[in-house]
């Protein structure tokens, strides 16, 4: 007999409340009162003639899984888990779209049109339920922003999270969701150090930049953020790849912009500028030069703003000027 199944003696519980499944008192085919109990198949089988008398039990047993002592400690539920991708956190209820029930027959049509409209139903009910509807909006605007300006996932869901504390704080009240969304993604920028502008934030949620600021001021009050300004040397790396430079013209970069900051240049001034000069003198020094206009372009400020910040870094770095 094989080691999982059970016997189940005449006086075993016979209700579910009592912790088994139910048991028939004899065995209709050979009147024994011996029968065996076998949870991997969920059947009760006959000791001696070997019918089944009942199939398909329920497992009242624990509902999680354990693997060890320390699963044990845990009681990891089964079932996929939490997202902030999705505005009920993956825990809803869903109806499906199959034609088949579970049975593998195809389901009569009267009963399909009942089944949709309780996916419809459904459907309304969980985006009804606190504010389940903006939020998942919102969510897909993120989300969208997220992969037009290049942001990592991880920091796309902390930007999720960050609009459900303004839902949960009644902030959004007045203000557009794309505008939230928006200065939610910038903020969660700010705190995962990711070096993403206004500008371009604004560019990839067609949200108006001054709009944007002010939200995320609002953001930055409200929910008391502590984040790190993003300094010049944080945009290196994208601007090198954007304008094919090497790993010398980054690195020769990189050294302009501490002595930048060391001198206090820094101070007072845009450091998408600070790393736009230090890459265009750095290329020039490097014999890789680029000219200002692809330079402004990659890195989002003005061929003016370019100019002026690479005189500083001439006059008080005594870096060598472009054509020397």
């Amino acid at each position: 007999m094989n080691s999982d199944v059970q016997r189940l003696e005449p006086d075993t519980p016979t209700t579910p409340g009592a912790g088994g499944p139910p048991k028939p008192d004899r065995c209709p085919e050979c009147g024994s009162v011996q029968f065996e109990l076998d949870p991997r198949r969920g059947e009760t089988v006959c000791s001696r003639c070997g019918l089944v008398l009942e199939d398909k039990h329920i497992d009242f047993g624990p509902e999680w899984r354990a693997f060890g002592e320390e699963g044990s400690k845990n009681r990891q539920r089964t079932g996929a888990p939490l997202t902030e991708s999705l505005h009920d956190y993956g825990l809803s209820t869903v109806v499906g779209r199959g034609q088949r029930d579970a049975h593998g027959k195809r389901i009569p049509a009267n009963q399909d049109y009942t089944i949709r409209r309780l996916r419809r139903l459904q459907n309304r009910t969980v985006l009804s339920a606190g504010g389940g509807r903006n939020l998942a909006a919102a969510i897909t605007e993120i989300q969208r922003i997220a992969t037009a300006a290049n942001i990592p996932r991880v920091t796309a869901q902390r930007a999720i999270n960050l609009y459900r504390q303004a839902t949960e704080r009644h902030l959004i009240r007045g203000r557009s969701i794309d505008g939230v969304s928006a200065a939610a993604v910038y903020a969660a920028c700010r705190l995962e150090g990711i070096p993403r502008s206004p500008d371009q934030i604004s560019e990839a949620s067609h949200v108006d930049r001054r709009t944007l600021l002010r939200i995320h001021r609002m953001l930055v009050h409200e929910l008391d953020l502590r984040s790190m300004p993003v300094g010049p040397a944080e945009y290196l790396p994208r601007f090198a790849s954007a304008l094919e430079l090497d790993a010398r013209v980054e690195a020769r970069a990189r050294e302009l912009v501490n002595d930048a900051e060391a001198h206090g240049l820094a101070s007072g001034r845009s450091p998408l500028s600070l790393a736009a000069a230090a890459i265009y003198l750095a290329s020039h020094e490097q014999g890789d030069p680029r000219v200002q206009k692809q330079v402004s372009e990659a890195a989002g400020v003005s061929e003016v703003t370019l100019r002026a910040r690479a005189k500083e870094f001439v006059k008080v770095l005594g870096a060598r000027a472009p054509g020397q």
